[in-house]
């Protein structure tokens, strides 16, 4: 895709309008990324979207496609959605000279005037990373990421409505110290010092551990007056799923009490196996699972890719390192 504006050519600068990029790794749900792209329609400050088809299949890249001013990128192995990211955050940055990512689950829909409502808060906050209020099909406030006020905190329990919780939090920027892909805006020079999402935690636990690493030198924050919905399918039950949660049990291990800035996450340890013990109903199982999920992420320092099929790492890794994502 190629751009006229000059402003992109000669890449950024800090005197330069904001020129904002959308980035979503889409596997095999071309209905939901339809949706999605539907959303970004009349966005102020959206340039273009990069969408990431992991899964490499006509459906995906159709609906991506259909979406308007959209470059659709096919690797030739599923880079998961880590390695996807890294190679969408690559191509908006070198080839297009943006600003600014929007990373974008493919099952997350923005709502009008959201992204302004976040660029405002960066700038308000004079933060490098920002995030939405995230609701449900209920408009409920779900998913808050790691805030540090005990009063936002607060504020999020029972899924609120947005109304409510501005009532008991308010409209300024939120501190926090990590966050998910569903809505993440996040600023060129954060990401050209923090690095890359890391390929080899694939999926799970993946964004709590870049932008946890992103926050040990930038400021991050929760904007609620932006606010987009996230809309997961609902979960199926059977081998794949209860190894995605062991996959996200174990890299939260390995994260918290592995990574040098990892220990700003230690306080939710606890909680991580809660929910997972009272997911199975506290049986055997769920004891020897939450079990192996710490041995092997703290005790053992092991990452968990279960989703990646055999040797899918590595392929993963040389496929990025083409694209000069190391």
């Amino acid at each position: 895709m190629q751009t006229n504006d000059p402003m992109l050519a000669q890449g950024a600068t800090p005197k330069q309008a904001p020129a904002v990029w959308a980035v979503i790794p889409a596997y095999g749900r071309p209905a939901l990324l339809g949706a999605a792209l539907a959303s970004l329609r009349g966005q102020a400050g959206l340039h273009g979207v990069v969408v990431i088809n992991n899964s490499r299949d006509a459906a995906t890249a159709e609906a991506a496609r259909a979406g308007g001013q959209v470059r659709v990128l096919t690797p030739t192995v599923n880079l998961g959605t880590a390695g996807g990211i890294a190679w969408g955050l690559k191509t908006v940055f070198a080839e297009y000279g943006a600003t600014h990512a929007w990373i974008m689950d493919d099952d997350a829909q923005a709502t009008p005037g959201v992204l302004a409502a976040l660029l405002a808060a960066l700038e308000r906050a004079d933060a490098d990373a920002a995030v939405p209020l995230l609701v449900d099909e209920q408009e409920r406030v779900q998913w808050l990421p790691g805030l540090t006020g005990r009063t936002a905190r607060r504020a999020g329990r029972g899924g609120p409505t947005v109304e409510r919780f501005r009532s008991t939090a308010g409209v300024k920027p939120l501190s926090c110290r990590w966050a998910l892909w569903a809505s993440l805006l996040v600023t060129r020079r954060a990401v050209e010092a923090s690095g890359w999402p890391d390929v080899g935690l694939w999926s799970q636990f993946s964004d709590l551990d870049y932008t946890l690493r992103l926050t040990g030198n930038f400021r991050a924050v929760l904007a609620p007056l932006a606010v987009c919905r996230h809309l997961p399918p609902p979960s199926v039950e059977g081998p794949a799923f209860v190894a995605k949660l062991h996959s996200a049990l174990q890299n939260g291990n390995y994260v918290a009490t592995r990574r040098r800035y990892g220990w700003r996450a230690l306080r939710h340890l606890p909680g991580l196996h809660w929910r997972y013990l009272r997911h199975y109903h506290w049986a055997p199982r769920a004891w020897a699972g939450a079990g192996s999920a710490f041995f092997l992420g703290a005790v053992l320092g092991r990452k968990s890719a279960r989703a990646a099929t055999p040797g899918g790492i590595e392929s993963a890794r040389a496929e990025l390192a083409r694209y000069g994502v190391t």
